[in-house]
């Protein structure tokens, strides 16, 4: 976890119901994501975090991202930092550790408002093998990985505000030279799309993209689906959430809860507890939506 002054904190079990603290970072500065995982592929696990810092040059300011890892050694806490890269208007980074170009190694997949940014581990230390030009058209927030549309290859997702255009996700594809494209899906108006994930909603044998987008001015959530088509990402589905509140979802994970081998989205709306939400095309309900299949 990450606390007020920026610090990596890590907790461990202590007895029954309790935890205590056995480690702690260093000031981190201005950060924003924390994950976990091997984005160095060395077989360890470790921590990563998302931070920035503005600097003044050729007399204007500019804003460098970069992430530091931390691994727990028998001497202590190592860590190692990641070359910058410019975020544009935005600072604020969403960050996914995955195979992405299926070469059996973890790369460290960088979202920002403007900017799509695919580091790898190499002997030197972390090396950027794909920065995609500032964002004009469309602002991200944050995104997932996952296979979208049954291709052999993996597709990074990322969701986007409205601007004015309508609410959407991307949808990166890699191409032959290493570079990233992204398509747009079906957008939906006046809503802003802040969380996605992957996964079958609906028990065919196709995955889903599923969203949860809002509307700040009405305060409304709803959730979308998407499914690749010939066509592109189509919307199949458009639902409503029945709790008010701030329009934005702090929390979203996909899963299959209850064992029906369809996934089952579990979100986190601000001054509500995480509730989960039996898909669209679910049948009967589930012990996951009590008695009920719409949105809870």
């Amino acid at each position: 976890m990450k606390d007020s002054a920026d610090r990596i904190r890590v907790w461990q079990p202590s007895g029954i119901n309790s935890y205590q603290m056995n480690w702690f970072s260093e000031d981190c500065g201005r950060a924003s994501d924390v994950l976990v995982g091997d984005p160095d592929n060395d077989g360890e696990k470790e921590i990563l975090i998302f931070a920035w810092t503005t600097v003044k040059s050729k007399g204007s300011q500019e804003t460098r991202i970069f992430f530091k890892t931390y691994e727990q050694g028998s001497t202590g806490a190592s860590s190692e930092s990641s070359p910058y890269f410019l975020g544009g208007p935005g600072w604020d980074t969403d960050g996914v550790i995955a195979d992405v170009d299926s070469d059996g190694k973890s790369e460290v997949i960088a979202i920002t408002v403007s900017r799509l940014v695919i580091y790898g581990h190499a002997s030197s230390g972390y090396v950027i093998e794909f920065a995609s030009p500032l964002l004009t058209a469309r602002r991200q927030v944050e995104g997932a990985v996952g296979n979208v549309d049954l291709d052999p290859e993996l597709e990074i997702v990322t969701t986007t505000y409205d601007d004015g255009k309508g609410g959407t996700v991307l949808v990166w594809n890699r191409q032959a030279d290493g570079t990233w494209t992204y398509q747009e899906a079906e957008s939906v108006a006046s809503l802003s799309v802040y969380k996605a994930r992957i996964g079958n909603v609906d028990g065919d044998a196709t995955p889903e993209i599923v969203g949860v987008t809002s509307n700040y001015d009405t305060k409304e959530t709803y959730f979308l689906v998407w499914e690749s088509t010939v066509n592109g990402y189509n919307l199949q589905s458009v639902q409503k959430s029945d709790l008010d509140g701030d329009a934005t979802a702090w929390g979203a994970s996909l899963g299959d809860m209850n064992g029906d081998s369809r996934a089952e989205l579990c979100w986190e709306p601000p001054e509500f507890q995480g509730k989960p939400w039996c898909g669209p095309s679910e049948g009967a309900a589930g012990p996951c939506c009590g008695a009920s299949t719409t949105p809870p």
